[in-house]
């Protein structure tokens, strides 16, 4: 069965008078999977051709979007839907005195496959040009793998968002670290993504050695806790830098903390054995 979904695009327009319009962002609306997400550009190839663009303030406004679209995602997709013009669009997403930036009217279509990552990916790199190259938008970086996990926890269950804590600081031996997700099954169980999509030997190498200072010096913590840390990594593209990403791999795993190390084809398995357990703490209430 097809599904349906919507896409929006913002501009940001310089000179009204010009009427030339660059694409910063992109929103996306599926319908049947009650999932919205925004997209941005990068801003520096504006500031290349209009030196006195201020990048700090749109990227707030553009930070805005994105957490309204976390927010506010029930409102904001039956607007996509009921918006009979371009301003019934701008008013629920920008203020007024945001004229610099405007929403393109929605456009609605269907796609046959259960894929909405594999659409975000495809449009935002038509639609979204980026100077630094294909690389750096088909980058799995950390925001590729939690969207991906987040797509697979609550694209038919919002609800099950109640059951878990997010950005949850972990403090111990003079160090922290910020972990993405936390949810409990037994254990509290600390979510990071760790992405090895890099693109030098050496990068790969001191990001591990990094990763595993950090769980090392965290071990303590995790064992008088009953906490276990949950690695959600991805490799890199080159086929050159797979055996970098294998010795890396070990690395973190030599690290005596409770570690569970998920790598990208055992996400997906991973993902819903998250949403068994949050289901579990649903039906409990």
């Amino acid at each position: 069965m097809k599904k349906t979904f919507s896409y929006s695009i913002l501009q940001y327009k310089h000179s009204l008078l010009l009427n030339e319009a660059i694409n910063v962002g992109i929103l996306f609306a599926f319908r049947e999977d009650e999932f919205l997400h925004f997209e941005s550009g990068n801003l520096s190839r504006i500031k290349l051709i209009y030196p006195n663009f201020d990048t700090s303030l749109v990227n707030k406004i553009l930070k805005n979007i994105e957490s309204k679209s976390k927010i506010e995602t029930r409102g904001l997709l039956n607007i996509f839907y009921t918006a009979k013009t371009e301003e019934d669009f701008q008013r629920a997403l920008l203020r007024e005195d945001d004229s610099a930036l405007q929403f393109t009217q929605p456009k609605n279509l269907s796609y046959p496959f259960d894929d909405t990552q594999k659409i975000i990916e495809q449009f935002t790199d038509l639609l979204l040009l980026n100077h630094e190259g294909l690389y750096q938008r088909n980058k799995h970086n950390e925001n590729y793998i939690l969207r991906a996990y987040n797509h697979y926890l609550f694209s038919k269950d919002k609800s099950l968002e109640k059951f878990i804590s997010r950005n949850r600081i972990v403090e111990s031996n003079d160090i922290k670290l910020k972990f993405d997700v936390s949810w409990k099954n037994g254990t509290t169980n600390l979510v990071k993504a760790v992405s090895f999509d890099l693109k030098e030997e050496q990068e790969i190498q001191n990001k591990s050695i990094t990763y595993f200072g950090y769980l090392t010096k965290l071990k303590e913590y995790a064992v008088d806790n009953g906490i276990r840390y949950d690695l959600l990594l991805w490799y890199p593209q080159e086929k050159k830098l797979f055996k970098e990403y294998d010795k890396a791999v070990k690395t973190i795993q030599s690290a005596v903390a409770p570690i569970k190390i998920v790598p990208p084809e055992e996400l997906e398995k991973y993902s819903k054995d998250t949403v068994v357990a949050l289901s579990k703490l649903k039906e409990a209430l």
